[in-house]
């Protein structure tokens, strides 16, 4: 399966550092923007990631991971990116719901007085 996302998206999972940590890489992934394959392992130098429009249609499909050590990851980029989205889309509606949690706790203390 495809994982499918825009320019602002892909470039924000590519420059993690969280995800890619110094010394790791890919192979074999097919990457589309706009369509258009970009061809080649290593995207940083062959094809400048900063140059994608954040609103470009990206494709990720296939492709394998390796450590620093050259160990591969027992995944592919496609599911790589897949889990760093659903952990960021959690992580930011987590975050929302402590914001909304803390703005609907205060009230003035005139709310707080008995009515009489």
């Amino acid at each position: 399966m495809t994982a499918r996302t825009n320019g602002a998206e892909f470039k924000a999972y590519y420059n993690d550092k969280s995800v890619w940590p110094e010394g790791w890489w890919h192979e074999d992934a097919i990457i589309t923007v706009n369509g258009a394959d970009i061809d080649g392992a290593d995207y940083d130098e062959q094809y400048d990631i900063g140059s994608v429009g954040d609103d470009a249609i990206i494709t990720i499909s296939d492709g394998c991971i390796y450590k620093y050590d050259g160990s591969p990851l027992t995944l592919s980029m496609e599911t790589h990116f897949t889990r760093w989205r659903k952990v960021r889309r959690q992580s930011s509606s987590l975050s929302r719901l402590r914001r909304r949690a803390r703005r609907n706790s205060w009230k003035p203390s005139s709310e707080l007085a008995p009515r009489s």
